[in-house]
């Protein structure tokens, strides 16, 4: 049982030039917009000595709420707070050496030395799920010795403030970090964990956003397990190591906002607690991906499958994960197919093809069938988004019929009108419809005539016959 109480205040003033990535719910590392989040850095004298836990603080208070600035500075950017106030006259935790001091800052694994390692804690493992890595460094915090024994009211002291300007008006941004009760002793005093905003810089006052959160000795055990759990009614994140995430989201109104953390203890025995991880993300829209009309270079209707280029998208913020065909040619165009696992087969209206298959795209128009052959895609991108739908395009041009050369028998200049071979055209894609006669023989030479509805008709430079017609 301790007899002491001790406040200890980070305060962190930076100007930022926000860079946010977009985020949707979970799984995208944003820019952390806080000065030495994870403790990487230890503070200079009197946090001393440079070992594996750091011992800081100094024994000297008024009994009161103390907000006085210690001689430490941290990077110009944090200072530490190391009033104390203890019935016994000793400051609070304790480093590998027994020294007692109101805070230390451990590195790796964190373990006071005393026989069956009752003050102890693993390091941060990171929180993949919320983009969050990992920290090998932690600040063990003592705790309240002035709890009331009612986790709405106990009075808190100020564990951590952070102080950052540079936030955009109507941008939306979430502060969390991971906090653990490091103190194994199965007593009920437990750590009370309370986010506050606002307020006089080093007090813990400020509005109330998140908790109080109690952090309960038997879940945060150094639990080897991850995931949702509920503490004291409230659903919270559980890290591996026994770590809780405590957040608060919010639509910034105003530029330069105030965090504190703040620890509200109902009592003096076993409130130890670790805190690491501290965080500040914007969350930006994400943008969907895009994608554009396409024109495939014509291919005329006598091909077979033939190769087209591939569906294209880009992301402004990720990358194009698949592509969905969202409608396909008609039967009369032809059969738009996919190569999958070495086999060539028919796309199918909805068929969500990988960027890779997207490039293996054919197409092969249907016999005697010449315009544009059309099909619909869009792209989703790795944040789920999806684009707007775009065309495809393919033009399938007539092969042009092929005259035959013709050389007809010999005819005798007596012999009066005389029949003659009719015309004739190969053609690979259709059939022939109509000839067309670009010259005639000269008057000198004789005239042509056709079988016009039973009428033999001269034929003239431009006639258009049909291919009944080209016969007689």
């Amino acid at each position: 049982m301790k007899n002491f109480f001790t406040l200890f205040t980070l305060s962190m003033i930076c100007t930022i030039n926000v860079q946010s990535q977009c985020v949707i719910g979970y799984g995208t590392s944003p820019t952390n917009l806080l000065v030495n989040p994870n403790y990487a850095t230890i503070p200079a004298p009197p946090c001393a000595p440079a070992n594996q836990n750091i011992a800081c603080g100094g024994n000297a208070g008024t009994g009161s709420y103390p907000n006085t600035v210690a001689a430490t500075n941290w990077g110009n950017n944090v200072i530490t707070q190391g009033k104390y106030v203890g019935g016994n006259g000793f400051l609070a935790s304790q480093d590998v050496s027994g020294t007692h001091n109101s805070f230390n800052f451990a590195t790796g694994n964190y373990n006071d030395g005393n026989p069956g390692g009752q003050r102890s804690q693993v390091a941060f493992p990171g929180d993949a799920l919320n983009g969050v890595p990992a920290a090998n460094n932690m600040m063990i915090w003592n705790g309240n010795s002035y709890g009331n024994g009612n986790v709405a009211t106990s009075p808190e002291f100020v564990v951590r403030q952070d102080v950052v300007a540079g936030l955009t008006i109507g941008a939306t941004y979430t502060y969390s970090y991971y906090s653990s009760n490091a103190y194994n002793s199965q007593l009920t005093d437990e750590p009370i964990m309370r986010i506050r905003v606002g307020g006089t810089s080093g007090l813990p006052d400020g509005t109330l956003v998140a908790g109080p959160l109690a952090l309960d000795e038997d879940q945060t055990n150094d639990a080897s397990t991850t995931g949702n759990i509920t503490v004291g009614g409230q659903t919270v994140r559980r890290i591996a190591g026994g770590w809780l995430r405590q957040e608060y989201t919010f639509v910034a109104t105003q530029t330069s906002m105030t965090f504190k953390v703040t620890d509200g203890s109902t009592g003096n025995g076993g409130d130890d607690l670790a805190v690491t991880a501290f965080s500040l993300y914007q969350y930006n829209k994400c943008l969907a991906p895009v994608t554009n009309n396409i024109t495939a270079p014509a291919m005329p209707s006598s091909n077979g499958s033939t190769a087209i280029p591939s569906l294209v998208g880009s992301d402004p913020d990720g990358t194009v994960a698949s592509f969905t065909v969202t409608s396909i040619p008609t039967a009369a165009q032809g059969v738009l197919s996919v190569l999958i696992g070495g086999v060539r087969t028919p796309v199918t209206a909805g068929q969500v093809l990988t960027p890779a298959q997207a490039a293996t795209l054919q197409f092969d128009p249907a016999q005697g069938f010449t315009g544009n052959a059309t099909f619909g895609y869009n792209a989703t991108d790795n944040s789920g988004l999806v684009s707007s739908n775009s065309t495809y395009t393919i033009p399938v041009t007539n092969t042009p019929p092929v005259p035959t050369t013709l050389q007809n028998t010999a005819i005798i200049n007596t012999s009066g009108n005389t029949a003659v071979q009719g015309l004739a055209a190969a053609d690979q894609d259709g059939s022939i419809v109509s000839y067309t006669i670009a010259t005639i023989p000269t008057v000198a030479q004789g005239t042509y005539f056709y079988n016009n509805g039973g009428v033999q008709t001269a034929i003239t430079a431009g006639t258009v016959l049909t291919a009944a017609q080209a016969a007689t």
